[in-house]
């Protein structure tokens, strides 16, 4: 094993908001790397694809997908339904 995890670059998942909505994000990822090819950090930008998903008939999660809830230190960053 090389000890290298190749990144996720689109990951979708439910979200739980402060509401207790569940709430479908599609996750865009990407690394942040230094002119030397270094990795600095990480870049995600989510959107809430949760109508989009109704509309396709897509409404359960895979059996993997676990809902994420919004942390003390986060709640001013979750969608207040």
């Amino acid at each position: 094993m090389s000890g290298t995890v190749e990144p996720a670059e689109y990951v979708e998942n439910q979200v739980l908001t402060l509401g207790d909505n569940l709430r479908w994000v599609a996750w865009h990822n990407t690394l942040i790397k230094s002119g030397a090819g270094g990795i600095l950090g990480t870049f995600s930008s989510g959107e809430d694809i949760t109508e989009r998903r109704q509309t396709l008939g897509e409404q359960s999660p895979m059996p993997t997908d676990e809902p994420l809830s919004c942390s003390d230190t986060a709640r001013r960053n979750c969608n207040r339904d």
